[in-house]
């Protein structure tokens, strides 16, 4: 609209200054012809004005159509993301629903027993592959350090602070595996559950898992409790030993 405007104001200058000519006012022919040139000479620079008009409006009005496009686009992009949010947060709600309603997959879902069973067989193999092997391991580790401790006890080191620990630690790997074969029985009793109690019993068979998990650890604790117990007896049988020898010396 303003470059419009400004186009206007051209030719009604244009016009003015024909009309202000020295000269023109004058009579006669000469003056008449005169008159005529500054006249098709100002209609000249008012046509031209008109062309460079409606040019720059043209210009102008492909300019907003071009903003507007964008803006629509723009607009448009944002109404799908706002779905699509929309979208994924009506899917988590309805899995989360689900979940719930005990209907989700794993063990707590309604699929077919003989399928969970095997499903369950599994899980079960796998962990007491893991399970025993772990157990086997701190097994011979109690017993290594056991023997060390009675060789120590024999040169004269005071090991029952040593022994507590690693009777400690056999109490807490007894306590694994009883919880373990507890774990296990619960797994293998969620596909006799009812439907609508297969979620509550796989999650009390889980509990009793990590039950398992946690004994473990704390027989680990023992055992480098009374392997670190132990390297300080032998530290001192051998600092003891150093000065006898020195003082024998």
């Amino acid at each position: 609209m303003k470059r419009r405007t400004i186009g206007t104001i051209a030719v009604i200058v244009a016009l003015l200054a024909a009309i202000a000519v020295p000269g023109l006012a004058g009579a006669g022919q000469g003056g008449t012809g005169k008159a005529k040139k500054a006249e098709h000479a100002a209609v000249k620079v008012a046509k031209k004005a008109a062309r460079s008009a409606k040019s720059n409006g043209d210009k102008a009005a492909k300019k907003a159509a071009k903003k507007a496009a964008r803006n629509a686009a723009k607009a448009a992009r944002k109404a799908a993301q706002a779905a699509r949010k929309a979208a994924r947060k009506a899917a988590r709600a309805a899995k989360k629903a689900a979940r719930a309603s005990g209907e989700t997959t794993g063990a707590a879902k309604g699929q077919p027993k003989a399928k969970l069973e095997k499903r369950i067989a599994n899980v079960t193999a796998a962990r007491g592959h893991r399970f025993g092997a772990a157990s086997s391991n701190l097994t011979r580790r109690i017993s290594r350090i056991a023997a060390l401790a009675v060789a120590v006890d024999s040169a004269g080191g005071d090991v029952s602070g040593v022994n507590a620990k690693l009777d400690e630690a056999r109490a807490h790997l007894q306590t694994a595996l009883a919880l373990e074969d507890d774990a296990i029985v619960a797994l293998r009793a969620v596909a006799d559950a009812p439907l609508g109690e297969r979620r509550a019993a796989f999650r009390a068979a889980k509990a009793k898992g990590r039950l398992a998990v946690a004994e473990l650890k704390a027989t680990r604790v023992s055992i480098r409790e009374a392997a670190r117990a132990l390297r300080v007896i032998v530290g001192d049988l051998r600092s003891s030993d150093a000065t006898g020898t020195v003082d024998a010396g």
